[in-house]
């Protein structure tokens, strides 16, 4: 059973669809432990010599810990969210609790009447494409009042870093996969060509350099490997059928036109297109 909504301004900013895209979008809920995160949670700890630092996203239905130090637990209810209300307000730069204890908004809450019994929380909002995510948070289980704002201004500082990585760790995954992807359809274009026994190339003008695949390389009858010019299977074509072949190339090249050959190969006598 499912634990009961925040409070109707929190919610509406939980349940806004492009945050929720944005969190989708990242692909990290659930996945495995980060380094580079968990420095980020140490340094936050360390700053205010918290025993427990958090990075917080902020889902439907819970609230899930990219990085946790301090605590076992990985994620909680959405409705025992302290970060939820860190970023619930689009003008507040972080979210102050010097104790839980005595603040309406969480002296019933679970977090705080039990374990870990939560009594001091700063959260600063993780931004990621313009969207709140989560926070960068410490918590303690006694009350503060003395919380320099030096520190939570390296705080805040901290949760852009937080941000930046989520971004960059997305935008290194969103290559990976276009590159896999780029990789698979030039082997369906190789297995095309081959099953056609069509040869293809790729013609360097500057350098007179040509890159074909092995199918062109049989038809013309060239050396199995190494870099091959443009004279090297030119020279290949027969000499009855040259002054056709040359015309229609120079027409491609000067007017635009499509170019379209067909001719024999000299020695072999076979007829190409």
């Amino acid at each position: 059973m499912s634990s009961p909504p925040p409070p109707a301004a929190v919610w509406a900013v939980v349940a806004d669809g492009p945050r929720r895209d944005v969190l989708t979008a990242l692909v990290v809920l659930d996945s495995g432990p980060d380094p580079e995160f968990d420095r980020l949670t140490r340094l936050a700890a360390s700053l205010f010599d918290a025993p427990v630092s958090l990075v917080s996203l902020v889902d439907l239905e819970r609230q899930w810990f990219k990085s946790h130090l301090g605590t076992d637990v990985g994620e909680t209810p959405v409705s025992h969210s302290f970060c939820a209300h860190a970023i619930a307000d689009p003008e507040a730069r972080y979210m102050l609790v010097e104790d839980a204890a005595s603040d309406s908004r969480f002296a019933g809450n679970p977090l705080v009447t039990g374990p870990p019994h939560i009594r001091f929380y700063l959260g600063a909002p993780i931004t990621v494409h313009g969207e709140r995510m989560g926070t960068l948070c410490v918590m303690a289980p006694e009350p503060r009042t003395d919380v320099a704002q030096k520190s939570i201004e390296q705080l805040i500082e901290l949760a852009g870093v937080a941000g930046s990585l989520f971004e960059l760790k997305e935008e290194a995954r969103v290559r990976a996969r276009t590159a896999a992807a780029l990789i698979q359809e030039e082997w369906r274009h190789a297995l095309t060509l081959e099953a056609g026994k069509v040869g293809s190339w790729v013609w360097d003008l500057r350098s007179g350099e040509v890159a074909v695949n092995d199918i062109l390389r049989g038809m013309f009858d060239l050396p199995g490997s190494g870099t091959l010019q443009a004279r090297s299977i030119l020279s290949r074509i027969d000499r009855e059928d040259f002054g056709r072949f040359r015309a229609s190339l120079r027409a491609a090249f000067e007017d635009g036109a499509g170019y379209f050959g067909e001719f024999r190969v000299a020695g072999t006598g076979r007829w190409l297109m």
